[in-house]
């Protein structure tokens, strides 16, 4: 096992992390990348809205209970603010990432 700064920080096994492309991964991506020691992510700037969110997020806790990400492009979260409101009340104070 690699020990670097980020796998300490996060708690993963390997410097790894799967990028928060939305539109184009989702749950299923992020599950197994957190699975196999990185850490998952998917992109929360969907416009499925905030029960898609959710959706991705209780898929990965169903599959693993590594940590994981769901990234925002910054300028967006206005777009979409329940999406990113949706996060914020899963991440039970977390404010890195989630396990």
């Amino acid at each position: 096992m690699l020990h670097t700064r980020l796998t300490e920080m996060l708690g993963i096994s390997h410097p790894v992390m799967s990028a928060p492309m939305t539109m184009h991964c989702g749950g299923k991506l992020a599950a197994a990348v957190s699975q196999a020691g990185g850490l998952g992510s998917f992109g929360g700037i969907n416009p499925e809205g905030p029960d898609w969110v959710l959706q991705q997020i209780r898929h990965i806790r169903s599959q693993t209970d590594q940590p994981f990400g769901v990234g925002f492009i910054t300028q967006m979260i206005a777009d979409l603010p329940d999406n990113f409101q949706a996060v914020l009340d899963e991440s039970s104070g977390n404010r890195f990432f989630f396990r």
